[in-house]
């Protein structure tokens, strides 16, 4: 199963994501700075990011950008904008 990295300084809303998407069988690990996130992806092999664009340390833009260039050599890169991420999945 995937393994998600959720990057969010409020931790409600990282327990909620991560709650959800345990329960779909994913595995899911948790960041709340950009420091973290960076360490996270470091240490393990995440296939989906969820970032947060405010962070307290640095912005999710920068992250995403640091992510693309130190740590996907070969993997496809994509982004969605969090509302969409929040629709209905359509079968």
């Amino acid at each position: 199963m995937a393994k998600i990295l959720i990057i969010d300084d409020d931790h409600n809303i990282c327990k909620v994501l991560s709650d959800i998407l345990r329960l779909k069988g994913y595995i899911c690990i948790i960041a709340h700075t950009a420091r973290e996130a960076i360490e996270e992806i470091e240490k393990n092999n995440v296939d989906i990011a969820v970032i947060d664009i405010k962070l307290p340390d640095n912005s999710g833009i920068e992250v995403l950008k640091k992510i693309k260039k130190s740590f996907l050599k070969q993997r496809p890169l994509s982004s969605l904008p969090m509302p969409h991420f929040l629709q209905p999945l359509r079968p």
